[in-house]
């Protein structure tokens, strides 16, 4: 459990593993002693803020003297919640490619945007969060780079990528050898081919340019661009059908839980219903690969503090 804790304290915990955490410590007065104790630990190393990007204490040295300390005082660390079941469950989750942030974390200007998890799924696709809290998957083949810049947050881009971007206040482009695709926060997908890209926008808006000239391009429609033309936009009846990823595409960047209950809907084949307004408008930033309907909405319901009951053909989210 210590290195939760440091995970917490540097910033980098999921939504669940802080739920987790914090059940972990209301459990006994064992778990909060030893929780306080990494964190006086972590303080009096000196490096718990600085001024842009921290470089956090070396978490081994710090759970090795957590661990250490608790030898020498005599105590062991207790867990008798009963949400540790459910615990195991987000555990896995997390492991396997699941992940949660809180609100979006704007980079610093002149920071290198790095990948800080990554998971490899089917057919050697890639998901990864980076350290703004966007996240990208990449299909096979596909080559990302992530150079430094002052003013915005820039991937390099050749072959294929879905990008779930985090709001921040720099800009978040797509550079590719024809053009550049640029946004503050949406979710979209970016194919770049010898002489052309497509950009398929799922959510928000997105804006496509080269020499040639600059267009938006919204949710549901389809921009196609080539070398020396302007951007072709296409209206698409469900653009989800353009998205041809292996074991399908479960990825929210800040969307609303009813928008994601239709999603889940339309990825499994069932009805997923959200009962409380109020719910429906709390935002989910996740990825899923390939996990089951019941863990899905069970990691659903945990980050949203909601309610949800399965049944045979329809799931309810409520309050």
């Amino acid at each position: 459990m210590d290195d939760l804790i440091v995970r917490r304290l540097r910033g980098e915990a999921t939504d669940i593993e802080i739920r987790r955490l914090d059940q972990w410590r209301a459990a006994a007065e064992e778990n909060e002693r030893a929780y306080r104790e990494v964190v006086r630990l972590w303080e009096r190393s000196g490096e718990l803020t600085r001024t842009g990007v921290p470089s956090p204490p070396d978490l081994d040295r710090v759970v090795d003297a957590a661990e250490r300390r608790r030898k020498r005082a005599g105590r062991r660390t207790v867990l008798r919640s009963p949400w540790l079941g459910r615990a195991a469950v987000v555990a896995v989750l997390a492991a396997s490619g699941y992940l949660a942030f809180g609100p979006g974390r704007s980079p610093v200007p002149g920071i290198t945007l790095t990948p800080l998890e990554s998971s490899l799924g089917s057919h050697q696709v890639m998901t990864m969060s980076l350290s703004d809290g966007s996240m990208v998957r990449a299909a096979p083949e596909t080559h990302l780079e992530f150079p430094s810049a002052t003013d915005r947050r820039r991937v390099v881009l050749d072959g294929r990528a879905f990008f779930a971007v985090a709001h921040g206040d720099l800009p978040f482009q797509v550079q590719t050898p024809v053009g550049t695709v640029t946004v503050t926060g949406t979710r979209f997908e970016v194919t770049s081919a010898p002489g052309g890209i497509r950009v398929v926008v799922v959510e928000g808006t997105v804006q496509v340019a080269n020499d040639e000239g600059t267009a938006q391009v919204r949710a549901g429609q389809v921009a196609f661009l080539t070398q020396g033309s302007t951007a072709r936009i296409l209206e698409h009846a469900d653009v989800w059908t353009l998205l041809d990823w292996s074991g399908g595409l479960l990825i929210f960047q800040a969307t609303p839980l009813r928008q994601v209950a239709a999603e889940v809907s339309m990825h499994f084949g069932v009805t997923v219903r959200v009962s409380d307004d109020d719910v429906g408008r709390r935002r989910i930033t996740a990825w899923f690969e390939g996990e089951p309907l019941e863990d899905v909405v069970s990691a659903l319901c945990i980050v949203a503090d909601a309610r949800c009951e399965m049944g045979e053909t329809e799931v309810t989210i409520g309050s």
